[in-house]
């Protein structure tokens, strides 16, 4: 019975033995996240970490063969398995960036042609004012005074002026709030027409997104926001108005995100003044 017991035993301390060799649960954690990593599509924005996730886990493996289950597999097996999901979480910051550099620099190219074409319509309507008041000032006798009237009169009821300019370029996101930006355009829109007699309509357009309700606020209060800083820049109160017009006469479809962006627009309609 000695014998059986101690042939019992052997068995039993050889079984537990086969049984310690398996891996520990920190390196199977670490052999998951590692598997992770290298499938994320965001890790491919940072490969250097991947690696060393890698060689990390690597180093883990070593350790197991060496010496199954070992406080040391269980700790390079903790930091195999940190860096694996550093290296996922650097991915995404990286994407994140790349994206944000993208859009900053298609918002500016944006940007930057909306300027150039409010800065040439300004530089149109300064230059048929400027026009007429030349021929005005040319004519002599009240006689000749009164046909140059009526000649600059055609002329700008035949020259109706619209200056169109991106909400995007303008104001902040969904608010009536006037970007740095849009200060600017708009200085330039005023230092032309804040000696001109002429009547000025400011129109506010949003896109067919959302209620009617909030179309109706949102461009109201974003026409009035452009109305009231050409009034500060010296444009007479009494010759300009406001008026939003929500989603209607929209200038491209709204089924698509570059249509939609171009019907959120502020128009400035320069004509001639109606007398009584």
């Amino acid at each position: 019975m000695r014998t059986s017991s101690l042939a019992f035993s052997l068995v039993s301390l050889t079984a537990l033995g086969c049984a310690s060799t398996g891996p520990t649960p920190e390196l199977l954690d670490a052999r998951r996240a590692y598997e992770a990593a290298r499938v994320a599509p965001e890790a491919r924005y940072t490969p250097e970490r991947v690696l060393e996730a890698k060689r990390a886990l690597e180093r883990a493996e070593y350790a197991h063969d060496d010496e199954p289950g070992s406080f040391e597999e269980k700790s390079l097996a903790y930091i195999a398995e940190r860096r694996a999901e550093l290296a996922v979480v650097y991915g995404r910051y990286e994407a994140d960036r790349r994206l944000r550099w993208t859009a900053d620099a298609q918002y500016k190219a944006r940007e930057d042609g909306l300027r150039r074409e409010a800065e040439k319509n300004a530089a149109e309507t300064r230059g048929v004012l400027e026009g007429t008041r030349a021929t005005l000032g040319t004519v002599q006798g009240n006689s000749g005074q009164e046909q140059a009237r009526q000649q600059a009169d055609g002329a700008e009821e035949a020259r109706r002026t619209v200056i169109t300019l991106d909400a995007s370029a303008l104001f902040v996101a969904n608010k009536s709030e006037l970007l740095p930006s849009g200060r600017q355009k708009l200085d330039e829109v005023a230092k032309t027409l804040k000696d001109a007699a002429d009547d000025i309509s400011v129109l506010g357009y949003t896109d067919s997104q959302g209620d009617a309700g909030t179309n109706r606020r949102l461009s109201q209060e974003r026409a009035d926001a452009v109305r009231a800083y050409l009034v500060e820049r010296g444009v007479a109160p009494d010759r300009i108005k406001a008026v939003g017009k929500r989603e209607i006469d929209p200038v491209a479809s709204n089924a698509t995100p570059g249509g939609r962006a171009d019907n959120r627009r502020v128009e400035i309609v320069v004509e001639k003044r109606q007398t009584p």
